[in-house]
């Protein structure tokens, strides 16, 4: 996402950190996010000064356009977002900057922009400030409501997640429940949920077909330019012509979301070019002093404009895995499962090249990037929760590891460089919005032991509603201080809008809970729980299983800071998810 910044003050103000100062903090900020072109417009009106200043990331059409844009009226914008589709698609792929201006951003009414343009954006205006999404992929980033109003155009979505609206049905599902599941192993119980889940395979064709798509629009939706080819240009003709380096790179813990989405990301990249998979770990351990900088260079890395090739000098802020010593990282859950799925991947996949990108954070560079950026980018947000899950995907985001790269079944071509890699990906693929629809969260199966499907369906829409407010505006804030794209293929509108039509016992699947203790909550009913890797997810699962994941169908959920283990790893005594970190309070 670009970096966007509007601000008013008064013609006497005299502050140049306001006004696009290159060495504030604010400048630097947004040029992370924005690194391909840095613009600024003033506008004065009365005695008030209107300072306008974009850094642009460059992710769609066919040339990059000038921000802030300026039409023949005179009105000044700011856009920060993606077009994935709807009536304007074409006009903005072809025409930037008309494209914008079609849309009737004259009317005070944000609802006015017609509901079948269909995207994740915010953008800003003298007159007008708004956000749209319709689909909780995106926020702008660092606000917290005080100084800009938003238009969260999510009613249709608020409405299909209700699934309270199936509390008809729900006395009548207390038959689901079967004792093979839970007596069965993992994969044996899933096999036979395969034969016995009613119209399961019309749900699974139905899910696969619209995850396609989604993940099939925020792969290609790109220039076909890394992130080092494509300094210095400013535009590409019709020839189709892409540089050869990783242009796509997943999140990946080796889980099923993750596993999945690279499994279609696949479909959709050409078969001569590498994904990059990041799996980051976290540590304590110590530097090794005398290889903090090192020099490395690789073809991988892409070239420069003038043909040379590209060198990434590592410096101690920048690397996080450089000359580690007297402790491993290969224990790390993340680490393992990611292993794991990387094997199934290159067996099903036997043409691809796979790089894989393990990340490894000591406690001392973790302590130092997080005063650095993290805790800003984090902000408002504060608990020990949004610090764990905030930094995992910082480092994460980062893309610089140890590379292991594999081609084949069985490792038949695969090589490692010792040095550190930084991907150069302009996009990132993230699982983000499968636990919460489709219920992988432990939360989800006390819902379901303590008061049955109408609590599940309760606590599954609570979650869905949730997510454009407490997660996404962090995450998308996080990824992007990188220079790269956060798309999340399981909250495109469609997808979000099929999972949202099934009731809770269409996604997962119970099994009666023996020894569940009788309280009134329970009289008059069979308690019911999930069993892990199984039941928690389990229409998930059993996609996993019709692609050939048959291992990583079975992968019991680990939550990001536990699989990471960058939970607990500062900690001095007990801390809950929810208490205010005092290491994200900024200095």
């Amino acid at each position: 996402m670009c970096g966007i910044f509007f601000t008013v003050t008064s013609v006497k103000c005299t502050d140049s950190g306001i006004f696009g100062s290159e060495d504030s903090k604010k400048h630097v900020l947004l040029q992370r996010r924005g690194p391909d072109q840095t613009f600024s417009a003033d506008l004065v009106v009365l005695s008030w000064r209107l300072y306008f200043e974009a850094h642009v990331l460059w992710m769609q059409g066919k040339k990059l356009v000038v921000q802030p844009s300026v039409d023949d009226f005179g009105n000044i914008l700011l856009w920060n977002g993606d077009i994935f589709s709807g009536i304007y698609k074409d006009i903005f792929l072809e025409v930037p900057a008309i494209g914008l201006f079609a849309l009737d951003f004259n009317s005070s009414d944000p609802d006015s922009i017609p509901d079948s343009t269909l995207y994740p954006w915010s953008h800003l205006m003298p007159e007008l400030t708004f956000g749209k999404h319709t689909c909780f992929e995106q926020l702008p980033g660092n606000c917290d409501g005080s100084s800009l109003k938003f238009s969260i155009a999510n009613d249709i979505i608020k409405s299909q997640i209700d699934l309270r609206s199936h509390t008809d049905k729900m006395e009548g599902c207390q038959a689901l429940p079967n004792e093979d599941i839970a007596i069965l192993p993992a994969n044996e119980a899933l096999f036979f949920l395969r034969k016995s889940w009613a119209n399961v395979d019309n749900r699974l064709e139905m899910l696969l077909e619209i995850l396609k798509k989604s993940v099939k629009t925020r792969v290609q939706t790109e220039p076909g330019l890394c992130k080092n080819c494509i300094k210095g240009v400013r535009g590409v003709d019709d020839s189709g012509i892409r540089c050869p380096h990783p242009k796509i790179c997943v999140l990946f813990s080796g889980g099923i979301d993750s596993t999945i989405l690279t499994l279609l990301v696949d479909l959709f990249v050409p078969a001569h070019e590498a994904i990059d998979l990041l799996n980051v770990a976290f540590a304590k351990g110590k530097r090794d002093e005398a290889m903090q900088d090192s020099e490395v260079s690789d073809e991988r890395y892409g070239n420069e404009p003038d043909g040379e090739v590209h060198k990434k000098r590592c410096s101690k802020k920048e690397v996080s895995t450089k000359g580690l010593s007297g402790h491993t990282f290969s224990d790390v859950p993340d680490r393992i499962t990611g292993k794991q799925a990387l094997e199934e991947l290159a067996a099903l996949c036997p043409t691809r090249m796979w790089n894989f990108v393990e990340i490894d954070v000591t406690v001392e560079e973790l302590s130092e990037i997080r005063r650095e950026y993290i805790s800003d980018l984090i902000h408002p947000l504060n608990t020990v929760l949004d610090d764990s899950l905030g930094c995992a995907m910082w480092f994460a985001g980062r893309g610089c590891g140890t590379l292991y790269s594999i081609r084949g079944a069985d490792g038949k071509e695969s090589f490692s460089i010792s040095e550190n890699y930084t991907s150069p990906a302009r996009v990132a693929i993230l699982g983000n919005g499968a636990d919460e629809q489709l219920g992988g969260y432990s939360r989800h199966r006390s819902a379901l032991e303590d008061g049955g499907w109408p609590l599940l369906a309760t606590e599954i829409s609570r979650q869905v509603k949730n997510l454009p407010s407490r997660n996404l505006g962090r995450d998308d804030r996080i990824i992007s201080d990188h220079g790269r794209q956060p798309r999340f293929p399981f909250l495109d509108e469609a997808v979000v809008s099929y999972l949202s039509s099934l009731p809770p016992w269409e996604k997962v699947a119970a099994s009666s809970l023996t020894s569940k203790k009788k309280n009134s909550e329970t009289l008059g009913r069979t308690p019911l729980t999930m069993k892990t890797g199984v039941g928690d997810k389990a229409l998930l699962r059993l996609l996993a299983l019709k692609m050939g994941l048959k291992n990583v169908c079975t992968f019991p959920k680990r939550a990001m800071q536990f699989g990471t283990r960058v939970a607990k790893l500062e900690a001095t005594g007990k801390e809950k998810a929810s208490d205010v970190c005092q290491r994200l309070k900024i200095s």
